[in-house]
């Protein structure tokens, strides 16, 4: 109407108006498109109106209906904050195994349980804030705790007062995430054997419990009992584990599984000496079926259940999630002397776990040394650990199969994914440089080259083709017997596997020792700094897991063991964790979806504990460091300094 009125103007007026008019339609016309590429589909756009809210918000990923959103991806059962969700550096559908891309694409999907389908939300289409630039290498390592399971009484569920799963396990998975900021776990499942008549070898397997009452019970020396392995308990133990393992899963954590064998009678024989097949059946059962075999179908059902309530995270760094299981922890004489066995079960358990929902790693545990050693079943008559771990005793009565280097080369070299090393190789002290941390590595590196046909680890982890673990790590602080605090930071340096066990007396808590408390304070801070600088070493470890009970439990998470929780160290290994994380999430997804990690990690509540996280900022110039006021690779200084000794 108004073109046609446009007759009965004069030429020139005419012109003005009809250019105004093309000028303010090609405005709309560019609006709407927008508009259309920004907006989620109809199906989700109830789900994710955040995600177009976010170009225009002052406050970016702070917005009300972004936490909102957020809130509501993020809820968890039983009320546990869970932190990670997958997103895209592209903001756009990435399409690989395990997973379906959409037409229209805005999503990234894998499918659940029975098709269901895991849907992350989009990102928009540019960044609506500036790049960071993050103070940590992407290819950094962090620091994770460890969840012990010694016995039935650490893995059994027990209803809460609503009726809910509880159990020991559960509650140090909850305590991992408030305490660590990380997104590892170890668990440590520990069965336990009973030797023969002999004292050599293994008669029969046993879990540990405090019930006296069961038939064929053996009582240790520390008050507990150990029974006979049963299908029932079997059953248990994989139930149980599954409820543990998923809800790891939910709160964004990867699992690692490292399984141990400890000794049934108490008497403290190092299991890394001990013979015995995986597939024999000593007593009722084989170390298979009491543990692997439970252990890979709790995986293979935990993948399934976190999968179908869609609550299965990639790790922040990669696009799928991925699990890690160990044969066996610690124990190098049953993997060296009966590599073949082994090697013929990883198939089955790779199958069983299932790479619907996650890839699989299998790998393997040893010590930092002694990988030949060979131990009858008794402690030697010098005693202590230290025998365990400077020599071998054999008897002639027991033969002892023979290290076959091929088999073990291949072992390593091809059907493996990783090893996990305990790391307690000894330190000098007080002023130790920061390449000791290599300790343990080199000498694993050195015993596989002699005892596997010339096998280079370094290589092969050069190449990626093998990944380095310090699945144990960390400093007890206590003396030869395990009983007292080391009488110098020197002494507790050159044994770091030994601490103080059994239930906590302040009078025999080594961190109430000056000396001691210092050194534990600058051997974390320089570890810190170690992992922080993935170059100039021969061997990159890039998992590290403290080892979790008594004097060595750093972050207090065993029940038993709370008391010794370091909470300045444990601050220092949050803010680490918290940046070693938002570096890599930088790296592959773009500074958006770090700079919602991060925010994320920071959120997490660490009460009770009292860790609050909040050390790591982002500058006025986009940094990502911690605060001025703190002083990250410094050792804490010691409140008040230990009193002088009075004169006799």
């Amino acid at each position: 109407m108004l073109l046609r009125s446009c007759a009965h103007r004069s030429g020139l007026a005419c012109s003005v108006l009809v250019s105004v008019l093309l000028v303010v339609a090609l405005g709309h016309f560019a609006a709407a498109q927008s508009s259309r590429e920004q907006r989620p589909s109809a199906a989700r756009e109830s789900a994710y109106t955040a995600t177009h809210e976010h170009q225009h918000s002052s406050k970016g990923l702070g917005s009300l209906q972004q936490r909102r959103v957020l809130q509501q991806r993020s809820r968890i059962s039983q009320s546990q904050p869970a932190v990670y969700l997958p997103f895209d550096r592209n903001r756009r559908p990435r399409q690989n195994a395990g997973s379906n891309q959409q037409a229209g694409g805005t999503t990234r999907t894998g499918q659940g349980q029975q098709g269901q389908t895991v849907t992350a939300p989009s990102q928009p289409v540019s960044p609506s804030q500036p790049e960071i630039d993050v103070a940590m290498s992407s290819q950094a390592a962090g620091i994770s705790p460890s969840i012990l399971l010694m016995g039935r009484f650490d893995w059994q569920n027990i209803p809460d007062a609503n009726g809910r799963p509880w159990s020991r396990c559960l509650d140090m998975v909850w305590r991992a995430r408030r305490l660590s900021r990380g997104n590892k776990i170890n668990f440590v499942p520990t069965h336990h054997w009973v030797p023969r008549d002999d004292g050599f070898g293994v008669s029969r397997f046993c879990y540990m419990h405090k019930n006296p009452g069961l038939p064929d019970t053996v009582t240790t020396n520390n008050g507990m009992y150990c029974s006979p392995w049963n299908s029932a308990v079997i059953q248990e133990f994989e139930d149980t584990m599954t409820n543990c393992l998923a809800e790891a899963m939910r709160q964004g954590f990867t699992p690692y599984i490292r399984p141990h064998l400890d000794d049934g009678l108490g008497k403290g024989i190092w299991r890394n000496g001990l013979m015995f097949s995986p597939s024999y059946t000593y007593g009722e059962f084989s170390y298979k079926q009491i543990m692997l075999d439970p252990l890979a179908r709790a995986l293979n059902r935990a993948l399934a259940q976190a999968s179908a309530e869609k609550k299965l995270w990639p790790r922040q760094d990669l696009t799928r999630p991925v699990v890690y299981m160990a044969l066996q922890g610690e124990m190098s004489a049953t993997v060296m002397r009966y590599t073949a066995e082994w090697q013929a079960l990883i198939p089955g358990l790779r199958s069983t776990i299932g790479s619907k929902h996650a890839d699989v790693k299998i790998g393997i545990g040893l010590n930092f040394n002694a990988l030949d050693a060979v131990e009858g079943g008794t402690p030697p008559p010098n005693g202590g650990l230290i025998g365990w771990l400077v020599g071998s005793r054999r008897a002639s009565q027991n033969p002892i199969p023979s290290i076959d280097a091929a088999a073990v080369n291949k072992l390593v070299s091809q059907d493996i994914d990783f090893i996990g090393i305990s790391a307690y190789a000894p330190y000098t002290g007080p002023g130790m440089q920061l390449n000791e941390f290599e300790n343990s590595a080199f000498n694993v590196g050195e015993s596989l080259r002699l005892l596997a046909n010339g096998v280079n680890i370094a290589s092969l982890i050069n190449s990626g083709k093998l990944e380095l673990h310090y699945s144990e790590f960390g400093i007890g602080g206590g003396d030869e017997n395990n009983a007292r605090p080391a009488s110098s930071a020197r002494m507790a340096a050159k044994q770091p596997w030994a601490g103080v066990a059994g239930y906590y007396n302040s009078a025999y808590d080594p961190w109430n020792v000056y000396e001691l408390r210092s050194f534990r304070d600058e051997f974390f801070s320089k570890a810190l700094q170690w992992l922080s600088d993935p170059y100039g070493k021969t061997y990159r470890v890039c998992d590290v897991f403290v080892w979790g009970m008594a004097s060595w439990d750093l972050f207090g998470l065993y029940p038993d063991s709370t008391t010794y929780r370091d909470l300045a160290n444990v601050q220092k290994i949050a803010d680490h964790n918290m940046l070693m994380i938002t570096a890599q999430v930088e790296a592959v997804k773009g500074s958006d979806n770090a700079r919602l990690v991060l925010s994320q990690l920071q959120a997490i509540s660490g009460q009770p504990e009292g860790v609050v996280g909040t050390n790591v900022v982002i500058t006025s110039d986009n940094k990502v460091k911690l605060q001025a006021s703190s002083n990250y690779y410094a050792p804490r200084p010691a409140a008040v300094a230990p009193p002088p000794e009075p004169e006799p």
